[in-house]
């Protein structure tokens, strides 16, 4: 969990850091824990495809490592048939042996990180009380205080 909040935040500074701001409307975080080493291999393989929208928070290393995977809504459809194994991304059939295990368990992390982002940053209005759920700045929590 730490880890997705230190990408979250780290999606927020890049965002803010930028003059233009870009929206993570209806990005999907996925968590996935490749079982088997064709798995691991599809995740790699998967990585190398060379799309820049894909983004690994936490890339396939391991076998039994979670794995985060940060998938624009324009490429939904093309993860989904990859990950359930209805389509093979280009490679040497033989690299790796055959693609027969690739039926890859996922679960929706983080439906929509633009929310998410958005949650994070939306300035509390003081008659709100103080929200201990939501990320505060420190300059924040020292008003609070007073």
């Amino acid at each position: 969990m730490r880890i997705i909040m230190l990408c979250i935040v780290s999606i927020v500074t890049m965002g803010i850091a930028t003059a233009d701001k870009v929206s993570y409307e209806g990005y999907k975080l996925f968590s996935m824990i490749p079982k088997t080493f064709t798995q691991l291999m599809l995740l790699k393989k998967f990585k190398e495809m060379g799309d820049a929208e894909y983004s690994f928070w936490q890339e396939p290393n391991l076998i039994d490592g979670e794995v985060f995977l940060m998938v624009p809504p324009r490429n939904l459809d093309q993860f989904y048939k990859i990950i359930e194994g209805f389509e093979v991304p280009i490679t040497d059939e033989n690299e790796y042996g055959l693609w027969d295990d690739f039926n890859l368990n996922f679960e929706v992390r983080i439906d929509n990180i633009q929310k998410l982002i958005d949650d994070a940053t939306t300035p509390q209005n003081k008659s709100q009380g103080f929200d201990f759920k939501q990320y505060h700045t420190l300059e924040e929590i020292y008003d609070n205080l007073e």
